[in-house]
């Protein structure tokens, strides 16, 4: 199919504008969240910041995305305090800084000077949303009890012992299914405090499984 044929639809979110706040639980008015920051989408825009998506199980039947996937999930408060305290911190440290650039690709990068806190409970906090979420498009992640000892590490920026995000390649993720978060992605050895990185690997936490 030609791109330029393919219909624009938007995915079903929650219409409700006001409930429950994922976060803070308080009764306020609700955002159209972003489950995944939008600046992860960049790479995937066209010229008319358009993206192409598609269900797994019908790759003929593509259609265009003009923002990422969203829900009606969180307080405009609890959207500044994530946007603030994990989204601007990882996107300046990973994006912007552009810490990856001249080296090998494939090869292990150990990194200082990484903000621990912000970095880790950063990949929590987007898997924490896809968990909770209503958007089907992330129907299939579903947490558990461990959405709420998630919720309140991200209200407390306590990024704990629990959790411990690794990278591995993508075969080891199979091997010892594991769930993996994202391709081409940072991860963190909590053990160790060290941040690797290569992009032929995944991310995956430990205490999911």
């Amino acid at each position: 199919m030609h791109p330029h044929a393919m219909a624009e639809r938007t995915r079903p979110i929650r219409t409700q504008k006001a409930g429950a706040c994922a976060l803070c639980l308080a009764q306020r008015d609700l955002c159209k969240s972003h489950i995944i920051p939008e600046f992860a989408y960049k790479p995937l825009y066209d010229d008319d910041h358009k993206m192409i998506a598609f269900e797994p199980s019908e790759v003929d039947q593509p259609w265009k995305e003009q923002k990422g996937f969203r829900d009606r999930l969180l307080c405009s408060q609890c959207e500044s305090f994530l946007n603030k305290s994990y989204e601007d911190p990882f996107n300046q440290f990973w994006f912007t800084r552009r810490i990856l650039d001249g080296r090998p690709d494939g090869e292990a990068a150990l990194l200082n000077g990484i903000p621990y806190a912000a970095f880790k409970l950063f990949h929590l906090s987007v898997l924490w949303r896809a968990s909770v979420c209503q958007n089907p498009v992330f129907g299939r992640v579903d947490l558990g009890p461990h959405n709420d000892r998630i919720r309140r590490m991200l209200l407390a920026g306590d990024p704990g012992r629990l959790y411990a995000l690794h990278l591995d390649r993508p075969e080891e993720i199979v091997k010892r299914g594991h769930g993996a978060l994202s391709a081409a992605d940072p991860g963190v050895n909590e053990s160790s405090g060290e941040s690797s990185h290569s992009s032929r690997m995944c991310n995956s936490f430990e205490g999911l499984r």
